[in-house]
């Protein structure tokens, strides 16, 4: 598959940019454990380019691992509710 050569010129300013502001690239950042991402984000610049590139990637790992945990308890609540509609239907149904 071709490339164009407006997308090639344009990976090729995204990697000068990483290279000048001291950025990760995209690869080294999903390499990056969460305590990589926290010690590059507290020895970088405050409010700089870096910083904030960091710092948004260790929001989305919070983000993800927070999912990961309120999925679980989606699925309690949800069969819990389940049983609760059952068993009001069950005594409903002894009742009248």
């Amino acid at each position: 598959m071709n490339r164009s050569a407006d997308q090639e010129t344009n990976e090729e300013q995204a990697a000068m940019d990483h290279a000048l502001l001291d950025i990760p690239t995209d690869t080294e950042l999903s390499n990056m454990t969460y305590i990589d991402l926290v010690d590059n984000l507290s020895r970088s610049r405050q409010n700089s380019a870096r910083f904030h590139v960091l710092d948004r990637q260790m929001r989305r790992i919070l983000a993800e691992d927070q999912m990961l945990i309120n999925r679980k308890n989606t699925y309690i609540a949800g069969l819990v509710s389940l049983l609760g509609v059952a068993l009001g239907w069950l005594l409903r149904g002894l009742g009248g």
